[in-house]
């Protein structure tokens, strides 16, 4: 009774083991040449394991994707995120998610514009990023209807017309243009975004 759910638990922590290992060397080989598409035979074998254990694990290109994605969330503190969708007041959510985006980007942009280049020439990794900002566009919109519910958005703004500044705002595009091109730290670039959404928001 006792060895098989020993057993079952040390080859699912190996899997785990083996998957993380997978990961590694999928971002590392992403991060040195983002403008080359990742070969899965160079990520097996600096992974140290055979190509098809990649398929074994993540069921595709794709799913490999998709678990650096999630991987990238993870590090980033990408929960602080979620966290912030279940204040009740929605300045308070416009305020944290920013904030935690901000700081999300700034842990782990490194790999996010590796995977936005590879996105030009990889339709796996283009499936991803387009995914991703589906989401958070709709997120976003979400955010706009909850401002506009809880009576902060300026008079004559729509919901649309708020969304969308929102999803501007929380593009990875818009945090690499003012940190790289302009040079500005995490608090700086918080400061700016914040008084962009003035253009909706009702004075406190």
């Amino acid at each position: 009774m006792g060895k098989r759910p020993y057993h079952q638990h040390k080859r699912a922590q190996q899997a785990d083991r083996t998957r993380q290992r997978i990961i590694e060397a999928a971002r590392s080989v992403l991060m040195e040449a983002p403008f080359v598409a990742i070969n899965l035979e160079t990520v097996a074998k600096r992974a140290g394991v055979a190509r098809s254990t990649i398929y074994t694990l993540f069921g595709s290109r794709l799913g490999l994707f998709e678990a650096m994605a999630q991987d990238f969330r993870d590090r980033g503190g990408f929960q602080a995120i979620q966290a912030a969708f279940t204040l009740p007041d929605a300045r308070d959510i416009l305020n944290q998610s920013l904030e935690a985006a901000v700081h999300l980007y700034m842990k782990e942009g490194r790999l996010w514009r590796a995977l936005q280049l590879q996105a030009e020439i990889d339709p796996d990794a283009a499936t991803l990023t387009s995914h991703e900002n589906h989401d958070r566009i709709g997120g976003m919109h979400y955010l706009a209807q909850l401002l506009e519910q809880q009576g902060y958005m300026r008079a004559g703004v729509t919901v649309t017309e708020a969304g969308q500044v929102l999803a501007v705002l929380s593009d990875f595009v818009v945090y690499d243009q003012l940190t790289m091109t302009m040079g500005l730290t995490a608090d700086q670039l918080l400061a700016h975004l914040l008084l962009i959404t003035q253009c909706f928001m009702r004075p406190e």
